[in-house]
């Protein structure tokens, strides 16, 4: 190879293998917000201690933008006569003598900080500086040693009690609360406000005694207690009979004012129960009901045919407020063969007449059992209603029996 071609092939590797650099240069966009070190900044400052240009607070904010975006200026949302904030340092500083300050005094600014970015993006931060006549008590009290209050049976669950509230002497010291007994029935928020967890019922329990704490938010916490009496007002409620059907049995030949049942109902207001009456809640001419006991009588029998006959009785409180029960009652017309017994009296009718009643306690006494006179006829069969005084002197008198518990004694076992 020649001179020349080794020259050529020379600068044509060379050329081959050149190498260059580039520099590439990224600039910064504003896409982060500036941001406080704290939602709220406060400060108390005791009123008579205060002197211009003393420093209260220094704001901090920061931005993670670069160069100019990441400049901060402070500023307040609104100018203010008391205090200045310095736009670079954040720092405020008391601008007046606070002469015209005569009482404690809470002033509430808002503080931006705007980063230097286009557009700028900012942050808000709440400013609390509380002017105060005299120092502080460091301690948390009830506004109240005890609190009553009063809430009515059967409220919903959440319903509100009341409240209660704690004082620290500075709007810039907060409180919670606790309920420190019958936690499972009561609850206490943040603002003191009690409320109930479940349906309360006086005739089960009329007064709680609460104990709730405050707790202050100072570095080292106080507390206070105060007692809270809850008492449950009365709602008046329905009367409950023991049973929703009474069922009994009567005969066709059943007497005018013969006990069939007894109906009975309780008030669940406390002591209520001795108070209510009893009646019929559509009026007949077949039955009765006792108002005071709930005893009900037959007035005539006769007329209830072979099906079993089904009325309402209703008990009602002195308020007005009732409830209702069925009674049924069937007619049996065997009555007079198997359970009506049959005595005879040597006496005119027109004296056994007047001895009924003498003789249906006789008779209960001697044999032990409720007896009811059905009818007394004279010999000749005529019933009371048709003798006259010179009638003969035989006399039958027809009853019925029954238990202790109403069951009718059969006529066989009477005759016995």
């Amino acid at each position: 190879m020649n001179f020349w071609s080794a020259l050529q092939r020379f600068a044509w590797v060379h050329f081959l293998q050149n190498i260059t650099t580039v520099r590439v240069s990224i600039t910064d966009i504003n896409d982060n917000t500036p941001v406080f070190s704290s939602d709220t900044y406060s400060k108390s400052i005791l009123v008579k201690d205060a002197k211009v240009g003393d420093v209260l607070l220094t704001l901090s904010a920061t931005d993670k933008d670069a160069g100019s975006n990441a400049v901060i200026s402070y500023s307040f949302s609104e100018d203010s006569s008391m205090v200045a904030l310095d736009a670079e340092t954040g720092v405020i500083t008391l601008t007046s003598d606070l002469s015209e300050v005569t009482e404690d005094t809470l002033l509430t600014l808002t503080a931006i900080a705007t980063d230097h970015g286009t557009p700028p993006e900012s942050d808000e931060a709440e400013v609390l500086i509380y002017f105060q006549i005299a120092p502080f008590t460091e301690s948390v009290i009830f506004e109240s040693s005890s609190y009553k209050f009063t809430i009515k049976e059967n409220e919903p669950e959440a319903s509100t009690v009341g409240k209660v509230k704690a004082l620290t002497g500075s709007p810039l010291v907060t409180v919670r609360y606790n309920m420190k007994s019958h936690e499972d029935v009561f609850s206490v928020d943040g603002e003191g406000t009690i409320k109930v967890l479940r349906p309360l019922d006086k005739e089960e329990e009329e007064w709680f005694i609460l104990t709730v704490e405050a707790i202050d938010s100072r570095t080292s916490p106080n507390s206070a207690e105060t007692t809270v009496n809850v008492q449950v007002e009365n709602v008046n409620e329905a009367p409950v009979f023991d049973a929703e059907i009474y069922k009994a049995e009567i005969f066709s030949n059943s007497p005018y004012k013969f006990p069939i049942v007894k109906v009975q109902a309780s008030d669940p207001d406390v002591g209520e129960s001795s108070e209510l009456q009893y009646s019929l809640l559509e009026s007949t001419t077949l039955l009765d009901v006792e108002a005071s006991t709930g005893q009900i009588y037959v007035l005539d029998a006769s007329r209830f045919g072979d099906n079993p006959f089904t009325f309402q009785v209703k008990a009602t409180d002195k308020h007005g407020l009732f409830t209702t029960t069925t009674v049924e009652i069937e007619v049996k017309q065997s009555a007079h063969h198997d359970s009506v017994s049959v005595i005879s009296l040597n006496r005119p009718i027109y004296i056994v007449e007047k001895k009924i009643p003498e003789m249906e306690d006789s008779m209960k006494k001697v044999l032990g059992w409720t007896v009811k006179i059905l009818s007394v006829r004279e010999e000749a069969g005529n019933e009371i209603r048709t003798i006259l005084r010179e009638s003969t002197d035989k006399t039958y008198v027809s009853f019925i029996a029954t238990d202790s518990s109403g069951a009718v004694i059969q006529a066989t076992v009477a005759k016995e």
